[in-house]
This record gives structure tokens, C-alpha cells and sequence, in this order.
């Protein structure tokens, strides 16, 4: 680790390690250090890596002097007709454009690109807003930036050109709003969509509120509805009172089923896959395949409601991440298109018959007084049937998997490549399979 009060020539040296947490060390030791020392030093940083490091503990060395409102945890977008002028900051905001200007952003990594837009943000939300001539020419590199190689990319490119009021904000993030494969991204563009106010059509507006109506089936912790609406509120907030007039119907209406839908558009039904069709392609097909494709089949064929991969998704389901490294490509295959004929005992499900007839399936989740919890449906995991323990005649393992079969029947045979590709991959774009 890297002492706070270690030579600057020791800080420097590290500020362009590939190692993540030395990067780090080095960061906060130079953070303490008189800003003074070592300010043109870093500005004037020839390498990418330590120039990116560099700039971040420049800017974050700022205080933010715009906060809002004290609930507002958002720096407020400034008002590009009138913004804010210090005359120091915003020539320090100019001095660490023109020192990012040096990068060739082609030759720089993902992580790096990345860690590029961070500091630009935090450049305009701690230091100064660009001016509107460097607002200008940020608009106008920005504007075919999206969509970017990964999520976390269009993510920061998205919060920018909305800071940056670009006009063809809502154009772009809508549709990459529908398109999104799990709640979290899409909950992602929604929150930031909310700040937008220039751009707007009566389509992109209609088709941004209906995503709300989508929402409010997904499933969340004890605070997830009231996170959803607080998005819903702070967009409906900048309407016009004629606006929210002509988008009534769309904002009052309700999901017609509890049951999360994560495509704005309904795929259509392809075929019923079977393994005699697939196996053999398997064998050959996983070559040349699409990474980012993959992911977005894996959330259009409803995988990502039940499990979670790579960090995102549902919990209810288990983890698919290290799929991989128990089973064999056949075996995932199977259990994907024959879910009922291998089934977990961590997963597996009873048939409850009671004294009435009554026939309950689902899993057993907990036993409370002298009824049992029964979960019926793993798309709403939250929905428990409770069962009177005297009123049941008998309790039978299931053989029929709470996993819905015909997953990939809305998929055709390159989206089943690729989405096998993806569960294969462990989260790995660099994974040979994906190799072009």
C-alpha cells in the first residue's frame, strides 16, 4: 500500500499500474498531497493510464458548489441557455478537456474508456460545466457513441448526453430502454431519462410512460416500488399540464399481468427446439459467436427473471455465472429445453393435496405457526400461498420442474448459438467463443 505522505516520484509511479488497487492506492496518497504539487504534472501526463488516474484525483480534489436541493442527491443539469460561470473552475475544466484530448480513444481499453467518462463527470459536477462552445463539440463526438461494446459504457455515455441535454438523448435511450434485457439496466435508463427535457415526440414520450406500466410488475426488495415511482414522479414533473393530459391514459394504466415482462415487443413464436436439432450445432456453431447478443437473448428468453448471470438478474433461480465449470454444453443444453427431467433437490418442488382436494404445487418456503408458505409461481417470488398443516391429506415430490418449458422456442438458430455461447462464457467477453 501506498503512504499518504509517500514522494510524489513514488505516487507517479503508480498512478499507470495495471494493478486496479495499487491505481487506487496511488490515487488517494496523491489526493493528499498539496494540489499545488502536482497538479501540471498531471495534466501534462503523456501516459494514458496514469493521465486517467491522474485527472480523477484532480477533479475529485473539487468541492461540488451546486447541489440542489438537500433531498436532491443529483447535481442539477445546468441551464445550458444561462450556465453557471466561475472563471477559475472553468478554465480548470478546459485545462483537463484539452489534457484528454491527447488520448487516442481507439487505442484505449474498455475499463479505460470508461474510467475516461468518469472523469469527465466528475470534471462537470465537482470542477465546472464545459462551456458552451466545448459543449458543443462533446455533443457532437457523443452523438454515434451509442450503443457502446458493454453495458457499463452506455451507462456513463447515457448520464452524460442527458447532463448534456443532447437532443437526440430520448431518441437514442428509449429504444435502448425496450431493448434492455434485465430490470436493473433498464431501470438504469429510465432514471436517467427522467432529467431529460429537450428532444421529446409524442411517440418517445408514450413509449418512455408505458415502460413504467411494465415496471411495476418487476420484482424488487421492500423499497422497489417506491424507487420505480419516484423515477415515474420526477419524469412526469417536467411535463407540460397538456403533456400529462394527453399521457393520462398511459399513466394510469396498470399491468394486466403480475408476472414480469421484460421485452416491449412480444417475440414470436420460432419452433419447439429438441436436442436431436440442436446437439449437433452445439458441436459446431460456437464459433464466431456474439457476446452482447447473447446477453440480450438470455433476457428475452426470460432467464434473467428467475436467474442471476454475471451479477444481474433474479435470485430465485440459481446463480448460472459458474454453469460452465459443473456441467458439460450438453448438459446445459438439456436442462434448458428438458427442465423437468433432471431436477435439483435445492430447487425441486412438492404437490400438496389437502382434505378438500385442493391441489397446491410450488416449493415450500418456510413454515409459519401451523401453516406452511407455499411459492407457486418463481416469476413472483413474493406471491405465497399459505397451507393449513391439518387440512393436508398428503405432500408428494413434484416431477414437474417450477422452470417453464419452450424457453427457446421464440428463437431462432443464431440466437440459441449465441445465448448458449454467453451461459457458457461465465461473464467472459474475451472467451474464444466470441473471437471474430
Amino acid at each position: 500500500h501506498i503512504r499518504k505522505d509517500a514522494p510524489l516520484s513514488d505516487i507517479f509511479g503508480s498512478l499507470g499500474s495495471r494493478d486496479k488497487a495499487i491505481r487506487y492506492a496511488a490515487r488517494v496518497a496523491l489526493e493528499h498531497q498539496p494540489i499545488d504539487t502536482w497538479r501540471d504534472r498531471v495534466l501534462a501526463e503523456s501516459d494514458p493510464q496514469a493521465n486517467l488516474t491522474g485527472l480523477l484525483a484532480l477533479a475529485r480534489s473539487y468541492e461540488r458548489v451546486n447541489k440542489g436541493q438537500e433531498t436532491d442527491i443529483d447535481t442539477p443539469i445546468p441551464n445550458w441557455n444561462n450556465p453557471p460561470y466561475d472563471a477559475e473552475r472553468s478554465a480548470m475544466t478546459s485545462r483537463i478537456l484539452e489534457s484528454l484530448d491527447q488520448l487516442d480513444i481507439t487505442q484505449l481499453s474498455d475499463d479505460q474508456q470508461l474510467q475516461l467518462l468518469r472523469v469527465l463527470t466528475l470534471t462537470f459536477v465537482r470542477v465546472a460545466p464545459p462551456n458552451l462552445e466545448e459543449r458543443s463539440v462533446m455533443l457532437q463526438r457523443l452523438e454515434h457513441a451509442l450503443p457502446a461494446k458493454t453495458q457499463p459504457l452506455n451507462s456513463e455515455i447515457a448520464q452524460l448526453i442527458v447532463y448534456l441535454q443532447a437532443p437526440y438523448a430520448a431518441k437514442q435511450l428509449v429504444p435502448m430502454l425496450e431493448a434492455a434485457p434485465t430490470q436493473e439496466e433498464q431501470i438504469d435508463y429510465a432514471r436517467t431519462l427522467r432529467h431529460q427535457t429537450v428532444g421529446w415526440t409524442p411517440d418517445l414520450q408514450e413509449r418512455y410512460f408505458r415502460w413504467f406500466t411494465r415496471a411495476a410488475s418487476y420484482q424488487g426488495g421492500s423499497s422497489f416500488k417506491l424507487f420505480v415511482d419516484n423515477i415515474k414522479g420526477g419524469a412526469v414533473s417536467r411535463l407540460s399540464a397538456e403533456e400529462v393530459a394527453r399521457l393520462k391514459p398511459i399513466l394510469d394504466e396498470v399491468p394486466k399481468s403480475d408476472a414480469p415482462i421484460f421485452s416491449a415487443v412480444p417475440r414470436k413464436f420460432v419452433k419447439e427446439w429438441t436436442m436431436t436439432e440442436l446437439a449437433p450445432m452445439m458441436e459446431t456453431g460456437l464459433k464466431n459467436r456474439n457476446f452482447e447478443h447473447g446477453r440480450q437473448m438470455f433476457g428475452a428468453a426470460s432467464c434473467f427473471a428467475c436467474h442471476r448471470f454475471d451479477n444481474q438478474g433474479g435470485s430465485v433461480g440459481p446463480d448460472l455465472t459458474i454453469l460452465s465449470g459443473r456441467f458439460s454444453p450438453r448438459d446445459i443444453l438439456e436442462s434448458v429445453l428438458e427442465p423437468s427431467k433432471q431436477i435439483s433437490d435445492q430447487y425441486g418442488s412438492v404437490q400438496i393435496v389437502t382434505v378438500d382436494g385442493k391441489v397446491i404445487n410450488g416449493r415450500i418456503i418456510n413454515l409459519a405457526g401451523d401453516a406452511f408458505r407455499v411459492q407457486t409461481d418463481m416469476l413472483k417470488p413474493g406471491d405465497l400461498t399459505s397451507v393449513d398443516r391439518k387440512q393436508i391429506e398428503e405432500i408428494v415430490e413434484s416431477k414437474i420442474s417450477m422452470m417453464p418449458k419452450g424457453l427457446l422456442n421464440t428463437l431462432n438458430e443464431e440466437e440459441v448459438l449465441d445465448l448458449m455461447a454467453y451461459l457458457l462464457s461465465r461473464g467472459d467477453r474475451s472467451n474464444p467463443m466470441f473471437a471474430q
